[in-house]
């Protein structure tokens, strides 16, 4: 039987310090984190693998990776050069095949039409987008692709074999191959939803796999778990046209930066981060509000 797909997704492998990597060779193959500022109170925003075997990620405080890691080095972040870098992942790409939708800075979904849908020749383009990235933008920006009839068993595909996998799902092997996750490993379950289902005595993928639409939608609260619960059967669900009317960022201060010099250097980049994004999605700002909240003095807006 022949077994088809429609999306391919991909995402880029611990890109912030990937890039890092990239920008400085001399640091590929060695533990890196990725900071707002180098200050030992301050949270890790990015590791890369090397980081990650070493059991630091996203949220490790500087002075603890240096004690698991004596060795690590750590780099502020620059978000305009991971826009750049995002901009030459898609040229890349769309040497192979067109994007059809950006998810965010790495994750990207392709449309697959036609033969491209023939699982042989989808898991050949996946092969063909990894390289692609590797030799026309740098050898340290690995990706993991996945092929499914939905972006949402895809993206679980893609997550599969880290760093660099490339996996297929479809319902035939639902939900056998993907049984061995935890529910939390599921993009789409947060840790409120994964609450509601551990009260409801769903502990399992296949527990979740045997859920009906209409119990799913009472679960979530919405029809989010309904539309959730049929894209996990393989079906496509057309969400309705959105328009943004707003975005935003945010940081807590780290106690460094606690001070006005410091609170204008992080307003400084955060501004410019939402800069990158209007830029990036071709939109106008009509406003712009910047807030700040302190125990002495509540919330402010300006």
């Amino acid at each position: 039987m022949e077994i088809r797909v429609s999306t391919l997704f991909f995402d880029m492998n611990s890109y912030f310090a990937s890039v890092c990597q990239a920008e400085e060779p001399v640091l590929m193959g060695r533990p890196l984190g990725v900071v707002t500022t180098d200050a030992p109170g301050a949270a890790l925003i990015a590791a890369s693998r090397e980081a990650k075997m070493r059991g630091i990620g996203m949220g490790t405080r500087v002075a603890e990776a240096r004690k698991l890691c004596p060795g690590i080095v750590f780099r502020a972040a620059k978000h305009d050069v991971f826009v750049e870098y995002h901009h030459r992942i898609r040229a890349a790409v769309d040497t192979v095949l067109p994007i059809d939708r950006t998810h965010s800075v790495d994750e990207f979904s392709c449309r697959l039409t036609g033969s491209q849908q023939v699982l042989p020749r989808a898991l050949q383009i996946g092969a063909a987008v990894q390289r692609a990235i590797l030799t026309q933008v740098h050898p340290a920006l690995t990706s993991s692709v996945g092929v499914a009839p939905n972006k949402l068993l895809a993206k679980i595909a893609a997550e599969l074999h880290k760093p660099a996998g490339l996996d297929w799902l479809t319902v035939d092997v639902l939900p056998g191959k993907i049984a061995h996750l935890q529910l939390r490993d599921l993009p789409g379950i947060s840790r409120g939803i994964g609450a509601r289902l551990a009260r409801a005595e769903i502990d399992t993928v296949a527990q979740l796999f045997a859920m009906t639409p209409a119990r799913a939608r009472h679960l979530w609260g919405s029809v989010e778990g309904e539309r959730f619960l049929r894209q996990l059967h393989g079906e496509t669900v057309v969400y309705p046209a959105t328009r943004r009317h707003s975005l935003g960022h945010g940081q807590r201060l780290t106690p460094l930066n606690r001070t006005p010099e410091g609170a204008r250097a992080v307003a400084r980049r955060l501004l410019i981060k939402s800069a990158s994004r209007l830029r990036r999605e071709g939109l106008f700002a009509r406003s712009l509000h910047i807030g700040l909240e302190c125990a002495q003095h509540g919330r402010q807006s300006h």
